[in-house]
């Protein structure tokens, strides 16, 4: 899946036409059902997950203003080791922290485990998480659309916000 494309994304309903159609020429035909809070799509090799929200949980949450109505909003697109689509704002999994740092800039948490660590970055209105083995190696990325929760505890602000 191309991840770079898929990102654009974000903030569309599953029904919005263009969103539609990249979905389905990536294999995945089911659609978010519009009836739980929070509901997820996999590709099928299971190493990207698409989360929608419910429209009206969208709104009341996101910093950013919903892009296209419908039942269920992308509001996060989780990216897995092995991937082979094209990945956003220059990223690899290849990428060291130093590489990360240098290409997303402005971070704005993280969090130390012993056995991972998550950069959290703040970018292109986004919020990218990245997410490090105890061998400092990438096995996951998450972007997501930063929400009033982010704003509180982060200091998230947008240049156009939602609210």
């Amino acid at each position: 899946m191309n991840v770079n494309e898929c990102v654009g994304f974000l903030g569309h309903s599953s029904s919005f036409p263009l969103f539609d159609s990249f979905l389905a020429n990536n294999q995945i035909m089911t659609r978010p059902k519009g009836k739980e809070s929070y509901e997820t799509l996999k590709s099928l090799d299971h190493k990207t997950v698409l989360s929608f929200q419910l429209l009206a949980d969208f709104k009341e949450e996101s910093l950013i203003p919903v892009k296209s109505e419908g039942k269920s909003i992308l509001s996060e697109i989780e990216v897995h080791t092995g991937n082979t689509g094209t990945l956003p704002y220059g990223l690899s999994f290849k990428d060291r922290v130093e590489d990360i740092k240098k290409k997303l800039n402005n971070i704005v948490d993280n969090v130390s485990i012993p056995e991972r660590n998550i950069l959290t970055f703040h970018h292109d209105s986004l919020l990218i998480s990245i997410f490090f083995n105890k061998n400092k190696e990438i096995f996951m990325i998450k972007m997501f659309v930063p929400s009033i929760y982010d704003k509180k505890n982060l200091g998230i602000e947008i240049n156009n916000p939602a609210r």
